[in-house]
């Protein structure tokens, strides 16, 4: 009679867990850095994810969508192809991006992606669990941002939204809507992180994909037309002639790939010179 038992409990767990929808981890995330291009390159686009916990290996199929400043639709930035090939710890970095920011940061990217973000204003959004897993409004979005806070400031064209911090408020549990950190602060409940605009500032693009392979644009941002004062216009101007070369990723000395290109320590127009040289000497593509 016992062992009927066991034999009847067995099958029905068995029939739960087959009737039971699959379900698999990559709802611990936050947007980490979202990138809208140079004005020499607008197309060269990234967003990065950061994981808050380990597992969070499941991402296939799931989408990075775009949005207006309206909370119009614009489009889907691209859709994972498949899962990562590893557990990650939490605090792992998963990168997706265009091939134009793929050439831009000489860093391969976890995903291509074939869409674009909007700007000035507009909207983020990560997965699908019950809702989005993450969000990031920024500048005047004007749409739905319920649970995820006040929209961070409009980006600059060149800068990134680099996350500082991560605020959040429990969901459920006996202190629920309390302000959290951690799981840990909400005994019963989880913590809910809201992306506002405080958790992110404007800062460099410092992209890392899940191989923990960072990049750059290498060198400190130049003055190559020798006026002593470091401006977004000589960055752009030695961007452009980076991809006019269409060489930037092939330079044998990755070192000279920056806006230091004479390597003298300074920055100035003779940069810009010896920058076409040395693609010049790389020979053709």
């Amino acid at each position: 009679m016992m062992a009927r038992r066991v034999t009847a409990y067995v099958f029905m767990t068995v029939a739960l867990l087959l009737a039971r929808p699959a379900w698999a981890p990559y709802h611990r995330m936050v947007i980490d850095q979202v990138f809208f291009g140079t004005p020499a390159a607008t197309d060269a686009q990234f967003v990065q994810l950061r994981t808050l916990a380990s597992g969070q290996i499941f991402v296939n199929n799931q989408s990075v969508r775009a949005e207006h400043g309206d909370g119009s639709s614009a489009g889907t930035f691209g859709v994972f192809a498949k899962n990562l090939t590893s557990t990650p710890a939490a605090g792992v970095r998963i990168l997706m991006g265009t091939k134009r920011a793929e050439d831009l940061f000489c860093l391969a990217m976890d995903q291509i992606a074939g869409g674009a973000l909007t700007a000035p204003d507009g909207r983020i959004c990560f997965g699908l669990f019950t809702g989005p897993v993450t969000c990031l409004a920024y500048g005047d979005y004007a749409g739905d941002n319920t649970g995820f806070g006040h929209p961070a400031m409009a980006p600059d064209l060149g800068k990134a939204l680099v996350r500082q911090n991560l605020s959040g408020h429990c969901a459920g549990g006996t202190n629920a809507d309390n302000p959290c950190n951690a799981d840990a602060d909400c005994r019963s409940g989880s913590c809910a992180y809201d992306d506002n605009a405080s958790d992110f500032a404007a800062g460099d693009p410092l992209p890392q994909n899940t191989t923990q392979q960072a990049g750059a644009i290498d060198g400190t941002p130049g003055d190559p037309d020798g006026i002593g004062t470091v401006r977004p216009e000589g960055i752009e101007h030695e961007v452009a002639v980076l991809f006019e070369a269409d060489r930037r990723c092939d330079l044998t000395d990755p070192s000279r790939r920056g806006a230091d290109a004479n390597l003298d320590t300074r920055i100035d127009a003779a940069d810009v010179t010896a920058t076409v040289q040395i693609v010049a000497a790389a020979g053709p593509a």
